[in-house]
């Protein structure tokens, strides 16, 4: 952090008033070099005004009220107000007991100057910054107004610093310029710190301890390369951040009860980032970035923790991390070009995530999105639109999970793991359809669904539309169910089902056209009693080479059903249990085969050819 120097000026003025009820200086100073040191104490209304025109200015006020024991002690209104312009500096200490007393600083100052020094040289004359205004109050009723101004294109350099120990604390800082930098320190009761900054490489540092946090700093419209950090500790803490430009960096941070924080960067800016933490209770951030290169990074811990993030551009990262509560998360990515990346992390509670990335052009869009949910009442839906290379990762574990995830075009890839009871996982993966609705096959090749679930009553459904499509689902537990719809060439299923009873398997796969051999479907299903598996293949027009297989063991009561049309195809089904029933239907004009084999008593088995 940048510190204050004092020069040493040529003309000094000291004013000090002690034991009077209604203290009163003003000072109009003009030229190079002046300085006024004014001291009021125990006064019950101090009243300052400094006008000081020149370069080289220095002013130093310093109030205090009636020691503790006075009997009028509570009652003080002291109030500075100071106006510089020129190279200048201004310090201002309030000190109060504690009660009703009103203690009030402004300070207001302009430069039209150049710097005249390097902020890197220790040298104790040096003046680092044009203009320099630092205000520290302690007790009482505090308010603080700290103003710096610069007009045209020259360098600022002002540095403001406010601080403020105890009660209704309230601190304004506003710069105009390069290179600003501001601190605000609040310590205690009621704190609210307003900063407002308007150029490049502009610094805020808010700091705010205790009770009732509210901060709110603008950054330079325009503005290039600007920080903003922000430190809220404990209490009703409220952060809003907002910078427009490129290169911002914004750093939130709560601890403690009812957080909030929202962050907005730059309109089209480039490589912004924005890191917000916050713990306990009522958690609740929204960042927003407009540009290219952005990065968030959320991090909530405890209650009602819900975050929302918006990027827009190209390469952006987002990673969100929530645990316990009422968790929920969303987070949008809209990305013209490749990068985008998505992971939010839930645990505990009634999660709830959707992650929608995508261009729906669908040119040259790669996202990755990554959610995993530990815990109860967990939600989770991706969609990503056009754009080949898409990657969707969900891992689920508790009660009560649900996945839609939706994929458009090529080389996507899906991947679903559920564990707990009634999960229900559903991927949609699809080619791209033109202005007419009708389906465009170019481009659009090896989607990937892969699906794992545990528990009772799982559902797991996969369509893909595509090239050579690939559809995996592992479930394991009672009354499972998997549905799979492949419209596609070169369409490879494969579905197992272990333990448990009543378990079903839905396989339909239709090709396109002489080219759509090599559709397959594999079943199995180990275990149980009841279980069902249903395979249909619908070839193109005299397309050749489906296969079909079912193999069902350890049980009774098993059915399986193929059903082909088209060349050359093969079915074949294998049961191991007593009274099962295996049934196959090929319609074709020739080249088709058949095997059946079962083992065990009162089983059933009929081919139509």
């Amino acid at each position: 952090m940048r510190k204050h120097l004092l020069t040493t000026a040529s003309a000094v003025t000291l004013l000090l008033a002690t034991q009077a009820s209604a203290n009163e200086s003003n000072v109009d100073q003009a030229g190079s070099n002046n300085e006024v040191t004014t001291t009021q104490t125990d006064g019950l209304a101090g009243d300052i005004a400094i006008n000081q025109t020149g370069d080289g200015s220095v002013a130093e006020v310093t109030q205090s009220e009636l020691a503790a024991d006075d009997e009028d002690a509570n009652i003080v209104a002291n109030k500075v107000d100071i106006d510089q312009y020129g190279i200048a500096q201004a310090v201002v200490t309030q000190d109060a007991n504690d009660g009703d007393s009103t203690n009030t600083a402004a300070i207001t100052q302009f430069s039209n100057a150049a710097a005249i020094s390097s902020a890197d040289i220790a040298d104790e004359n040096a003046v680092l910054f044009n203009v320099d205004a630092e205000i520290i109050q302690t007790g009482s009723l505090n308010s603080a107004t700290i103003e710096q101004g610069l007009g045209g294109s020259l360098i600022s350099n002002a540095l403001a610093t406010t601080e403020q120990n105890g009660l209704e604390n309230s601190s304004d800082i506003v710069q105009t310029g390069n290179y600003s930098d501001a601190s605000v320190y609040q310590l205690g009761e009621l704190n609210q710190s307003q900063v407002m900054q308007d150029g490049v490489n502009s610094f805020a540092d808010v700091d705010q301890i205790g009770d009732g946090n509210y901060s709110e700093i603008v950054q330079g419209v325009d503005g290039v390369d600007n920080t903003a950090s922000v430190l809220q500790n404990g209490s009703n803490a409220t952060s809003t951040v907002t910078q427009n430009g490129s290169g911002g960096i914004i750093i939130s941070e709560q601890s403690g009860e009812s957080n909030s924080s929202t962050v907005s960067q730059g309109v089209d800016g480039v490589d912004n980032t924005a890191s917000v933490f916050q713990s306990g209770s009522n958690d609740t951030s929204t960042v927003t970035q407009n540009g290219s290169s952005g990065s968030a990074v959320v991090t909530q811990s405890g209650e009602y923790g819900e975050s929302t993030v918006t990027q827009n551009g190209s390469s952006g990262s987002v990673v969100v991390t929530q645990s316990g509560g009422y968790n929920t998360s969303d987070v949008t990515q809209l990305a013209g070009t490749s990068g985008s990346s998505a992971t939010v992390t839930q645990s505990g509670s009634g999660n709830d995530s959707n992650i929608e990335q995508g261009n729906v052009s669908g040119i040259g869009y790669r996202g990755t999105a990554t959610v995993t949910q530990s815990g109860i009442n967990g939600t989770s839906e991706i969609t990503q639109f056009g754009g080949s290379n898409a990657t969707a990762s969900l891992t689920q574990s508790g009660i009560g999970n649900e996945s839609i995830i939706n994929q458009e075009d090529g080389a996507t890839n899906a991947i679903v793991t559920q564990t707990g009871l009634s999960g229900v996982s559903t991927i949609n993966q699809i080619s791209i359809r033109d202005d007419d609705g009708i389906r465009t096959w170019d481009g659009v090749y090896a989607n990937t669904a892969i699906v794992k679930t545990s528990g009772i009553d799982t559902v797991s459904t996969i369509t893909q539309n595509s090239y050579s499509g690939y559809a995996n689902v592992d479930q394991s537990g009672i009354a499972t169910t998997s549905t799979i719809w492949q419209t596609a060439r070169n369409a490879s299923a494969t579905v197992l089902q272990i333990g448990g009873t009543d378990n079903a398997s839905n396989i339909d796969q239709f090709g396109q056209n002489l080219t759509d051999s090599g559709l397959t479907a594999t079943v199995t299903q180990d275990g149980g009693i009841g279980n069902q598996s249903t395979i249909i293949q619908t070839a193109g027009t005299a397309s050749a080479g489906l296969t079909a297989r079912v193999i069902q063991t350890g049980g009774s009561g098993l059915q399986a059903f193929i059903t082909q049309t088209g060349i050359g195809n093969l079915a074949q089904i294998e049961q191991f249990g007593s009274n099962n029933t295996a049934s196959i239907y090929q319609v074709a004009t020739n080249n088709t085969s058949t095997y059946i084999l079962q083992s065990g008593v009162g089983n059933t088995a009929t081919v139509n050819q």
